[in-house]
């Protein structure tokens, strides 16, 4: 009897606490989100072309774990962009670019101060490879498969207006004024 007291005490103290967020305004959580699905995306396809055209050589060859594991990724992203609601946007092309300008900068840090390679593919010590590298890892290559996500998503609202034609392209992904989304009952407004 003390023990099932004990354990609903617990329990609503830890539903009251709430680690001292306001759940009642869910757009930090679902900026999080958003932002963490748009690195994802095109981070996740970069690392798979990345892994399979840069890194791959006689002497370090492509391992099955290695190919299964970027494919199935990649897989999941493509079913993903489909399946999910997500709105992209262009110009939200700046959050993979500073995530892979982060990912270079803490690179650069590691090699210098700890003399730890994260890709032995890329040669840290010459500047000019290392300059070419951030400039097409972190900025074209991003920009470039920015749009073509940004594409398979137009494709995807074209699919979904199509199956629906009764529907408007307002209603299947209407154009936030916030990022408030549905999220424990709020919706877009």
């Amino acid at each position: 009897m003390a023990s099932t007291s004990c354990r609903q005490g617990c329990w609503e103290a830890f539903n009251q606490s709430n680690f001292g967020l306001d759940h009642d305004n869910p757009e930090l959580f679902v900026t999080s989100q958003w932002i963490i699905s748009n690195i994802s995306l095109s981070v996740g396809f970069l690392i798979t072309i990345a892994s399979g055209i840069l890194f791959y050589s006689v002497s370090f060859p492509l391992h099955y774990v290695d190919v299964s594991s970027h494919l199935v990724n990649t897989i999941y992203l493509f079913f993903n962009l489909f399946i999910s609601a997500t709105p992209i946007r262009v110009y939200h092309a700046i959050h993979p670019m500073a995530f892979c300008l982060l990912y270079i900068t803490v690179s650069v840090i590691l090699k210098y101060t700890a003399n730890i390679t994260a890709y032995p593919g890329i040669n840290m010590d010459d500047p000019e490879t290392l300059a070419m590298s951030i400039l097409i890892g972190a900025i074209l290559s991003i920009a470039v498969l920015w749009l073509f996500i940004y594409g398979l998503y137009r494709a995807r609202l074209a699919m979904a207006e199509a199956c629906t034609r009764s529907r408007t392209r307002q209603q299947l992904a209407p154009k936030p004024q916030s990022v408030v989304t549905v999220f424990n009952g709020y919706y877009y407004h």
